[in-house]
């Protein structure tokens, strides 16, 4: 999904404007997940994430954190990370 940050709420208490605001950004996400992209890029990890499950997929330091093969992509799959 591309990037999506949003914008401040409006203030005041005013359920129009709230809503309103609440319509765009949704629109916005939606717009975002249609763009799709080509590519993923993973953050490096030094620590194993602190909550996976079968099919988690993660990019190793290698140093710090080695799941197995040194730096690269694993897989969480069968109880063990393997690497891609």
């Amino acid at each position: 999904m591309a990037d999506y940050s949003p914008a401040q709420p409006p203030t005041g208490g005013d359920l129009r404007a709230a809503l309103a605001w609440v319509y765009q950004q949704l629109a916005m996400v939606a717009t975002r997940m249609r763009e799709g992209s080509d590519t993923l890029q993973l953050t490096v990890l030094h620590r194993p994430p602190a909550k996976f499950a079968e099919g988690t997929v993660v990019f190793a330091d290698g140093a710090d954190w080695n799941p197995g093969s040194g730096r690269g992509m694993y897989c969480y799959e069968d109880n063990t990370w393997s690497k891609k």
